[in-house]
């Protein structure tokens, strides 16, 4: 038995064998009064208008075109122009990688043909998709949306509000939408107090307020995040007191919508905080929605059950399918996650009425709203409330404004309260709710679809759902999906924050490894530690009270013993068996993930990572272990290449020597492990030389990989100041490999040094060097504002903008300048700037005083340019190592900010006229390193993508981020030497190909004649 039925065995009153045929018995019934009443109406799911009518049939027929018309329809509203819908259409329908039928392509071309008539007819299809949309959203205010709310109330029909909007990216932007419910709540309270009484107002307890507003909790919180739970809870509080207070004033009902999973948690809390407050207390008129797609709702549903409990007055309970699902199976896909929603259609359904059943039990803690058009769940719900002696009134009936009004009839003719969910808003902000609702109701697994569209048979639709889970469980197994990732490199997951437990392991840890501050980073050549050098102390950046370490500084002579300990190691280490030194890498990595929380833990302190930067340094140090050595694996086979007969052709590979890592602070695990692993794994042995300021984390590494084996003569682990042993070793004959990440003059110099030959060499040594970049995000005019913002505001801040890949440069096209350049100044200054060991914190210090006063002498050279700044906050302006993050803008792209890497929060716009000259910016710099455009232009995406410099492309996401196995990291130009970190021929760096020869041909015979 699962958690889930276990909870629900005990939430629910156990059913004789008896009841339980009884209520499928009259639920099918019921399910069957509702199929006939709504046969009375007029049987459609949408009008027949062009777009509303043709546009749906085409799209539940043809799924290339359904995705096609459901980009469409999204970027429509952005468009300004015939022109621009005309570039649309063709892009997205005319294209002939687009396979949708001819007959569709023909009514498409006369659309696009550019002509008067062409002109006309996209003007045509604009509105018709702005009139579609009207179809679900009732008014672009409660003004405008008031008559429509009153036509329901005529009807018999009650109705709940909920203000359209997806992203809120800014404190203003999330102060406008608080303003906006207060005055919904206060608005329609008072509008509604001259309707006539309804007979659907009437409930066991008494009347029900006509006023009924849902409220999205994260539209009033622009940095509502589940890894600081705690402050987003007091936040979206405060937020909804003066929201409940008014209802409470006014008789008006609110509810907490459901939203995304990541949310789940902070709503839920807020609930049970908020509603037990002296004021909010006994007031009966409050709700939250439970989806019944997540596989755990039960206990969400016994959390509102214990909170109606304390509170001695009922909790309304919206029990609705749920809106995210595509987006819960990617992310939880794509983190390697569990998916937290069922897989099955049926799976969701039958949930749907053990939910059902434990709300209908528990009456009346808690007052169900069953939300939803499956004939069959309602009836189940109908059904089982009538087995249980509920009245009719002590339960509600929701649908969705714009959707089967027959079966809406029908449901308040059998004299039960029918609510309408009823969206209002902008179309822009309101296209993402569109796009849902249009993929709801053409999912082939849709229950409207299949009844208006598929014809199917009503006694399958009213079959018992759990019969149908059994049998695919029969026929097919568990449902898996990702299969086109199979074979595929899965990395390491990352921490689901969202989880309390793992929250408070990170809390834990944190305050553990400060009490092991300061630790001695020796140099160790041999296994044998040294600490009787010249000692540097580093302080952490958060705090610069706080000593994190004592560095020492090896010198001259450490660094001559390190390369002679480097030759006699590869003698021996080169002579281990592959299969020993992928071993011995996979063991290193589950020491990684075993200490995982430790080592984010200990760059949280030392280098001013905040927790998810942290734990994408660990996850990829892993990730580098088990796919490099997934890789040698592979490149450890002899390849048999073209032979005649009497001959034999092998290709291979052989270590090529003693290499020297020198790794940066900015990644100081992650480099530092590949930079590392990857030669070792190869053969060759390694000095290990770690940043000056990041020295705790390197030893921390050091120590791991002594711990499940390493030898110590094939590791040599030497800090000390670059321009004193990285030079020496650089200039080292003995040296085979320098495998360097850092600054272009570094880097130059190492090229230029690395190509001497000194006396005693006999070799060319291979340099491996990444050396930075001035990466551009174009902004397109069709662009999704809100990823754009969200997207710039991760590539340019994330980590303080100390990434090689970060975005220094947002190129804005034409008419989106303004628009993206107001809502991106509002999203920065939402943005807490403080310690990286405060879960809130989104921007921590920089790495060091050297780089605040670079930073710093930036800013005031380009004062008189400056758009937005986000301000220190006092109370850590003297502790550490704080720079303001700062938006400049730049009309000259030729000049400063717009060519030199800074390596620090500040970002540069600059508007572009059209795409070709972006992308000619993104272009004119030294650099080649990350890249990428937020647009819903197929033709610019495809320009782009052919003709931009970079060596990391992304569209429509934030540049940073690469991961290993999925984005091979690296660039060109003077941004390195084009090897890819993380990718498939990364360790031919560290290896020399040869060819064997052999001859079989013996006294003129051959064995294979």
């Amino acid at each position: 038995m699962t958690e889930t039925d276990s909870t629900a065995k005990n939430s629910s009153t156990p059913k004789s064998p008896t009841s339980t045929s009884r209520v499928e018995q009259r639920c099918r019934e019921l399910g069957a009064e509702l199929f006939s009443r709504s046969n009375q109406s007029s049987m459609s799911l949408f009008n027949k208008g062009f777009w509303s009518g043709k546009m749906m049939d085409w799209s539940m027929q043809n799924h290339d075109f359904k995705v096609q018309m459901f980009r469409f329809v999204d970027v429509l509203p952005t468009l300004q122009d015939s022109d621009q819908v005309i570039q649309h259409l063709r892009e997205y329908f005319l294209d002939d990688s687009v396979k949708i039928p001819g007959a569709i392509k023909a009514a498409m071309g006369v659309a696009s043909s550019g002509s008067l008539v062409g002109k006309i007819a996209a003007g045509t299809i604009k509105k018709n998709v702005e009139s579609m949309a009207e179809m679900f959203i009732a008014g672009q205010d409660s003004e405008s949306a008031f008559s429509a709310l009153e036509k329901l109330w005529k009807q018999g029909q009650c109705f709940t509000v909920d203000i359209l909007g997806e992203a809120v990216v800014s404190e203003n932007e999330a102060r406008d939408y608080h303003g906006r419910y207060l005055e919904l709540v206060l608005g329609l309270s008072e509008k509604v107090k001259s309707w006539k009484d309804g007979p659907s107002e009437e409930t066991p307890w008494g009347k029900l307020p006509r006023a009924n507003v849902s409220v999205k909790c994260s539209s009033l919180y622009s940095q509502i995040d589940s890894l600081s739970l705690r402050k987003s809870v007091e936040v979206i509080k405060d937020r909804l007191r003066p929201i409940l207070r008014a209802a409470v004033e006014k008789n008006a009902m609110v509810n907490l919508d459901s939203e995304q999973f990541d949310y789940r948690d902070i709503i839920f809390t807020a609930a049970e905080e908020l509603f037990v407050e002296p004021e909010f207390k006994i007031y009966p008129h409050f709700g939250v929605v439970v989806q019944a797609y997540l596989r755990d709702s039960i206990a969400d549903i016994e959390r509102m059950i214990r909170l109606g409990k304390r509170r001695g007055a009922p909790v309304t309970v919206r029990l609705v399918k749920g809106a995210y699902w595509d987006f819960e199976v990617i992310r939880a896909l794509d983190n390697d996650w569990p998916i937290p929603v069922w897989t099955r259609k049926a799976e969701s359904d039958a949930h749907y009425e053990r939910c059902t059943e434990i709300l209908v039990d528990n009456y009346p803690n808690v007052i169900s709203a069953f939300a939803s058009h499956n004939v069959r769940n309602l009836g189940y719900a109908m059904a089982y409330a009538e087995e249980k002696k509920l009245p009719k009134s002590a339960f509600e009936i929701q649908m969705l404004f714009g959707m089967a009004d027959p079966f809406k009839k029908a449901v308040v003719d059998m004299g039960y309260r029918l609510r309408q969910y009823v969206p209002v808003g902008e179309i822009l902000p309101g296209m993402a709710y569109l796009v849902r609702r249009l993929l709801e109701n053409t999912s082939n697994e849709g229950f409207l679809r299949q009844k208006f569209v598929g014809n199917v048979d009503q006694e399958k639709l009213l079959a018992d759902p759990r019969e149908k889970v059994e049998l695919l469980r029969h026929q097919e197994g568990e449902k898996v999906f990702g299969q086109k990732h199979k074979g595929f490199f899965q990395g390491e997951p990352p921490i689901d924050f969202a989880k309390l437990e793992l929250r408070n392991r990170l809390e834990d840890s944190l305050n553990e490894t400060r009490k092991k501050f300061p630790v001695v980073v020796p140099v160790v050549l041999n296994g044998v530690a040294n600490s009787n050098l010249p000692m540097r102390d580093v302080f952490s950046p958060n705090d610069n009270a706080l000593k994190v370490s004592s560095y020492c500084d090896g010198g001259m002579a450490e660094a001559n013993l390190a390369a002679e300990n480097a030759v006699k190691g590869f003698a021996l280490w080169r002579k281990t068996s592959v299969e020993s030194r992928v071993a011995l890498v996979r063991a290193l990595s589950a020491k990684l993930r075993a200490h995982h929380y430790e080592l984010m833990a200990i760059m949280m302190h030392e280098c001013s990572k905040t927790a998810r930067e942290a734990d994408g340094d660990v996850a990829e140090a892993i990730d580098f272990c088990d796919y490099y050595a997934r890789e040698m694996e592979k490149l450890a086979l002899p390849k048999a290449m073209s032979s005649l007969p009497g001959e034999s052709n092998e290709y291979l590979y052989r270590a090529r020597g003693p290499a020297l890592a020198i790794a940066p602070w900015n990644f100081p695990l992650a480099i530092l492990c590949g930079m590392t692993v990857a030669p070792l794994l190869a053969g060759n042995s390694v000095i290990m030389k770690p940043a000056e300021q990041s020295g705790a984390i390197g030893y921390r590494l050091y120590q791991l990989m002594m711990e499940v084996g390493f030898p110590s003569n094939a590791v040599q682990f030497l800090p000390g100041a670059g321009e004193v042993v990285g030079a020496a070793l650089v200039r080292d004959p003995r040296i085979h490999i320098i495998n360097f990440t850092g600054s272009r003059d570094v880097g130059l110099d190492i090229l230029k040094e690395a190509s001497i030959l000194r006396p005693g060499q006999k070799h060319l040594k291979k340099v491996v060097c990444e050396l930075g970049g001035k990466n551009a995000l174009i902004i397109d005019e069709d662009a999704d504002l809100d990823e754009a913002v969200m997207s710039t505001i991760r590539s340019a801040f994330g980590f303080q903008g100390q990434k090689c890949s970060a975005a220094s440069r947002v190129i804005v096209v034409g008419t989106a300048y303004a628009r993206f350049k107001d809502r991106l100044k509002e999203a920065l200054l939402a943005i807490k700037l403080g310690p990286s060991t405060e879960f809130d914190t989104r921007i921590a210090a920089v790495i060091d005083r050297e780089s605040v006063d670079r930073l710093n002498a930036v800013i005031e050279r380009n004062r008189a340019k400056i758009l937005v700044q986000l301000e220190v906050p006092a109370e850590i302006r003297g502790r550490g190592h704080f720079v303001a993050p700062t938006v400049f803008e730049e009309s000259d792209p030729t000049q400063e900010l717009g060519q030199v890497e800074f390596f620090g929060p500040l970002l540069t716009l600059i508007k572009a006229k059209d795409v070709p000259e972006a992308i000619a910016i993104l272009n004119n710099v030294d650099y080649a390193l990350t890249g990428g455009m937020i647009s819903r232009s197929p033709e610019n995406i495809r320009v782009l993508r052919e003709t931009a410099e970079v060596g990391n492309l992304y569209i429509n996401r934030s540049i940073t981020g690469s991961l290993v196995g999925r984005q091979p990291f690296g660039g060109f130009k003077l941004s390195g030497v084009g090897a890819k970190a993380g990718g498939p021929d990364y360790l031919l760096n560290f290896l020399e190909p040869v060819t064997h020869t052999e001859n079989l041909l013996r006294r003129g015979f051959s064995p294979e004649l």
